[in-house]
Parts: C-alpha cells; structure tokens; sequence
C-alpha cells in the first residue's frame, strides 16, 4: 500500500479494510463463476472439483501475497458511492439438477467477493424479470431499449444509500 495511504477513490478508510477483510474473502472478477476458475461444469459433482481463486492465491503467494493481492483491489472499491462494494441477489435461487453452466453464467471483469461471515445490506433496489427496477422512492424500466435517463436516475439515486 502507498505510504500515504491515498487510492483511486481517496483516503483508505482502514476500519473499513479490517472489516472488509475479515466478511469477504477474495475470488478474482466475475468472470470466475462462484469465484471458481474456469467456465461452469455441465453437472454440480464436477463444478464442485473446480478449485476457488482464494484457495490457489493462498497456495501459489502464502499469507502474506495473498493479503497484498487482496489489499490491493480493495483500493478499486469504497464504503460508499460510486466505487463501492454490492451484493447481488438473484430472484431465483438455486435450482438443485440445473446445470452450473445454465444456472450460474461467467459474468464480466468486476471484482467478486465470497461472502464468509453474515453482514447485513441494504436493499437498494429490486429488479424483476422484465427490468422493472422499483426503489421506495420510484420505479423506472431498466429493460433493454429504455430511455437512458431511467439507468442514470437509478445510478444516481444507488450511489447516494
């Protein structure tokens, strides 16, 4: 970390890197579905087999280069605002004998977390299949084709919870 303690985003809140550290631990972007390497099995036995980033970061850097890594993105991330850490949850939960390949796609470059300990969230706001996106205050489409205004709006109302 740079000595004086400054990142993209600011000041390194070190409270919240502790906190951080100790709820989440580190399995690459999401393009590793489940923060696993490689693409989803075709059946859960063998996606189970796939080993998790976290585990081979610790195996190839120790305690120490793990941590380093680890610190290094959460200078890309904030409490709050722009940069900050989300939680997404699916409508639809797991479905035992769906394919890991059908039910969890690789997703794009974003860091990705595994969450470790329970934390509470909050609940910015719920989008249905259809991209309705409905906050207490609004609900506006999000669906493709939609004007851009409604995907700023969202923005700007998330980036201030």
């Amino acid at each position: 970390m740079p000595s004086d303690r400054t990142c993209p985003v600011g000041v390194i809140d070190e409270k919240f890197v502790r906190k951080f550290s100790r709820s989440f631990i580190y399995a690459g972007t999401a393009m590793r579905s489940g923060g696993q390497m490689g693409v989803p099995a075709e059946t859960e036995k063998l996606d189970k087999q796939r080993p998790h980033v976290h585990d081979l970061l610790l195996k190839a850097y120790g305690d120490d280069g793990y941590r380093h890594a680890q610190a290094a993105d959460l200078y890309r991330i904030a409490p709050r605002g722009h940069n900050r850490l989300v939680k997404v949850f699916t409508i639809v939960r797991h479905i035992d004998g769906m394919e890991p390949a059908a039910q969890y796609p690789v997703g794009g470059a974003h860091l990705q977390w595994t969450l470790i300990k329970p934390r509470d969230f909050i609940c910015g706001a719920f989008v249905d299949g259809d991209g309705l996106a409905q906050t207490p205050s609004f609900t506006v489409s999000i669906a493709p084709g939609a004007p851009q205004a409604n995907f700023f709006r969202l923005e700007r109302y998330l980036e201030q919870l």
